[in-house]
């Protein structure tokens, strides 16, 4: 009886070694260092996704042709989550149940990151946005929050002020997308030109997916604004400037970040023309040696200049490096390490974060010119 009990507890025990191991428990990957990725692989935001998923694999790539971290090797772990909330929670489960990842690059949106607070901040697991800017997502009370972009009062409240004071426009109208994205990015621009003594004439809402906003231009159109505000992503974006030029609406275009990767001025052709906006990474903007050379390896594996989404993701990736080489390779070193990093040489310029786990670094005011992006000033 005692020999078969022994052999039944051995089978389990066995049987349950097997499944962790199956399900990449920490255990089973002492020689690796897991990295998480979720971001829109496919779907309305799949260029962003792709984008953020190669930059970071290049440097992934870098880091363990150069020995790796400590002698260990990295690997990521890439999920699609479409940009949508519910499949973000559902990518974390897995990466932090399955994967056992100690930290995770992503999610582009602050709707997906602040979906996921929750999660992450029990399993201690960082998640290191490229581009989440709502405010809020670093002023909950999470640890864990990093974000490697300025948040939305710095890229569209520096929009605002380019506006007023350089371009001497006085009377803004905003096309919100109604989401977190867009209503935080939307609010911060009208907080910063009202205070610069402006008027904001019209605020104007759309879901991330509509494709008909005449009905709201020409509401728009009645109140006769100097300039357009769009706070949404690329290919909304790019359909609002041709429904405004083709109402007549022929004032002048300013808009946040997700502009500056190549879809919107292949949507929106002609009608994107002279739209300002602002960024947090664009090739050629930063000078520091590291910036310069990550274009031309770019240029030179790629056979194209890195855009919006390649720069912030590689540098993610060079962070978690970094910080695991300061505090060591665990959840809690990681998430001590970034704290701790402050002017770190990065491809998007110099990089420290604050107590919040938000960033410090200088901003890029672009502009569109002959279907090109060209950078303006530093901000």
């Amino acid at each position: 009886m005692k020999s078969s009990l022994c052999v039944r507890a051995g089978t389990v025990v066995l049987v349950a070694m097997l499944l962790l191991i199956g399900r990449g428990h920490p255990a089973a990957a002492q020689n690796e260092i897991r990295i998480g990725l979720i971001g829109p692989l496919t779907g309305l935001l799949a260029v962003a996704g792709s984008g953020m998923k190669q930059g970071a694999e290049l440097a992934v790539e870098e880091i363990n042709a150069a020995g790796g971290i400590n002698g260990r090797k990295v690997v990521l772990y890439p999920e699609d989550d479409q940009a949508n909330p519910a499949e973000s929670v559902s990518a974390l489960k897995r990466l932090i149940e399955e994967k056992g990842v100690l930290a995770v690059i992503g999610p582009i949106t602050a709707t997906a990151m602040l979906a996921m607070s929750k999660i992450n901040k029990e399993a201690g697991v960082v998640l290191l946005s490229p581009t989440a800017s709502a405010p809020i997502i670093t002023k909950q009370g999470n640890p864990y929050m990093f974000r490697n972009c300025p948040t939305a009062p710095v890229l569209s409240g520096n929009v605002a002020k380019y506006a007023v004071q350089t371009l001497g426009l006085k009377r803004f109208a905003i096309v919100t997308q109604n989401d977190d994205f867009g209503r935080t990015n939307g609010d911060a621009f009208a907080a910063a030109a009202k205070e610069l003594g402006a008027t904001v004439v019209a605020n104007e809402s759309h879901l991330p997916d509509d494709k008909d906003f005449k009905g709201q231009l020409i509401k728009i159109k009645a109140q006769r604004p100097d300039a357009l505000f769009l706070t949404g992503f690329y290919a909304p974006g790019a359909l609002v400037a041709k429904q405004a030029r083709e109402i007549g609406l022929n004032v002048q275009l300013l808009a946040t970040n997700p502009m500056a990767a190549p879809p919107y001025r292949t949507i929106g052709g002609k009608a994107v023309e002279g739209t300002i906006f602002s960024a947090f990474y664009f090739p050629g903007a930063f000078t520091n040696k590291e910036a310069a050379d990550f274009v031309t390896k770019w240029k030179k594996r790629f056979g194209a200049e890195p855009n919006v989404y390649h720069g912030p993701a590689y540098d993610d990736m060079l962070l978690i490096a970094e910080a695991i080489r300061r505090k060591g390779a665990t959840r809690q070193g990681i998430r001590d390490g970034l704290a701790s990093i402050k002017d770190f040489p990065g491809v998007s310029g110099y990089t420290s974060f604050d107590e919040y786990g938000d960033v410090i670094k200088k901003i890029i005011i672009l502009k569109v010119e002959g279907n090109e992006v060209k950078p303006i000033t530093t901000m």
